[in-house]
């Protein structure tokens, strides 16, 4: 169907359900206030339309209504209405994926039966209203890529039934309130791509049902909590970008379930804990651009790694040749360190290996003739090292490389 949604919709008084969700419609125009006449309908489904507009505040006069999706319009403005806080039996709410302005209204905080709240990818400014932290049936509060400044309410710690909490990329800035370690349900917190200073929280390792925490790209300080070592679920741990300090804690390595640990630009320092080595399920390693000392031959032990990235520490002593048992690993970055020693001929099991960064080190001896082994390699860096010997055959044959800057001639 495309065109408007007819105004006479309305006058159907026993309407229940109402689902024009775009697939295979493509509606446009506003959406008609006549349809908050409909006392007895339940749903009202508009989603993934093209509907223009704002959002009519005799909406709010649904006061059966237990689903209300207006998500991926695009193009629907203005304001949340206030009235919507009139919805006192709605459970869902999807404004999200649209072009909506103004303030969260705190009367939003009224509808104690709402499981799911979706406001992202809009343009909503102002603060996170304190009384959504009253929505003790909430499971899902999504407000992400919007314009939010201020603080996280310290209220929203009250919602004991919360499962996911994400605010990435907004504006908010202060501490991460202490109380989101009481969310004891909490299954997805994501607050990346904020302003949010001070601390980790050590009350985050309370979170035992945690299967992802994305801290990345704020302004927070201070040392990794050893307590974040107690989140046995937990998948997906991102603190990058951010001006964190001290040692990598090694009870880091407790976290079995982990496949995905970024902690890359940020001011660690110390030794990389060789209780990393324990991490089973490890595919992604992601700690450049600190001041890390030394590469534990643990790391060897990651059998599902696939992208291992030191580069730009301060790493000396030689390269592990147990990193050659990474037969799954597609991407070695380790330049820009102070790494000594020869190349391990190891290397040259790495079979899937796709990138090979050594440049900028202190590495002495000859390229092993290994690397030709390296069928899949597709760029390899080794310059400004002090290497000495030839080009060993195969490796001139990499795409991308500059084997040309490092002054010697080919083996073959």
């Amino acid at each position: 169907m495309t065109g408007k949604i007819p105004a006479e919709l309305g006058n159907l008084s026993n309407l229940q359900k109402l689902d024009l969700r775009g697939r295979g419609n493509r509606l446009t125009g506003a959406i008609p206030a006549e349809l908050g006449n409909l006392s007895n309908l339940q749903k009202l489904d508009l989603r993934s339309n093209g509907l223009t507009g704002t959002i009519p505040a005799e909406l709010g006069n649904l006061s059966k209504l237990q689903e209300l999706s207006l998500h991926g319009n695009h193009n629907l403005t203005g304001k949340i209405p206030a009235e919507l806080g009139n919805l006192s039996n709605l459970q869902k709410l999807d404004l999200g994926g649209n072009r909506l302005t103004g303030k969260i209204p705190a009367e939003l905080g009224n509808l104690s039966n709402l499981s799911q709240v979706n406001l992202g990818h809009n343009r909503l400014t102002g603060a996170i209203p304190a009384e959504l932290g009253n929505l003790s049936n909430l499971q899902k509060l999504a407000l992400r890529y919007n314009r939010l400044t201020g603080a996280i309410p310290a209220e929203l710690g009250n919602l004991s039934k919360l499962q996911n909490l994400d605010l990435l990329d907004n504006q908010l800035t202060g501490a991460i309130p202490a109380e989101l370690g009481n969310l004891s349900n909490l299954t997805g917190l994501a607050l990346y791509s904020n302003g949010l200073t001070g601390a980790i929280p050590a009350e985050l390792g309370n979170l035992s049902n945690l299967t992802g925490l994305w801290l990345s790209d704020n302004r927070l300080t201070g040392a990794i909590p050893a307590e974040l070592g107690n989140l046995s679920r937990l998948s997906t741990l991102w603190l990058s970008a951010n001006q964190l300090t001290g040692a990598i804690p090694a009870e880091l390595g407790n976290l079995s379930n982990l496949w995905w640990l970024r902690l890359s630009d940020n001011r660690l320092t110390g030794a990389i804990p060789a209780e990393l080595g324990k991490l089973s399920n490890l595919e992604h390693l992601w700690l450049s651009r600190n001041q890390l000392t030394a590469i534990p031959a643990e790391l060897g032990n990651l059998s599902k790694l696939y992208e291992l990235s030191l580069y730009n520490n301060q790493l000396t002593g030689a390269i592990p040749a147990e990193l050659g048992n990474l037969s799954n690993l597609s991407q070695l970055y380790l330049s820009d360190n102070r790494l000594t020693g020869a190349i391990p001929a190891e290397l040259g099991n790495l079979s899937n290996l796709l990138h090979l960064y050594l440049r900028n080190n202190r590495l002495t001896g000859a390229i092993p003739a290994e690397l030709g082994n390296l069928s899949n390699l597709s760029q390899l860096y080794l310059r400004n090292n002090q290497l000495t010997g030839c080009i060993p055959a195969g490796l001139s044959d990499v795409r991308y490389n500059d084997l040309g800057r490092l002054g010697l001639s080919s083996c073959d």
